[in-house]
């Protein structure tokens, strides 16, 4: 199964960390920019890190609304 590719502002949920979320928060050549999701209030926390995008379709999966 493939996996969807992220867009911006698309959340993603951890695969191996419960409650884990990510908030994609830019897409440039490299890779994707996430921002880990507050549980509580659900909003990221900082910045955010790079990643390539082929990890972060490995390590979560896309959140459907």
């Amino acid at each position: 199964m493939t996996q969807p590719e992220p867009t911006v502002d698309s959340i993603w949920r951890s695969r191996y960390t419960t409650g884990l979320r990510v908030l994609v928060t830019d897409i440039n050549d490299f890779g994707v920019r996430i921002a880990v999701l507050d549980p509580t209030t659900g909003q990221p926390r900082g910045r955010g890190r790079w990643t390539p995008i082929r990890m972060l379709q490995n390590a979560y999966t896309q959140e459907t609304s």
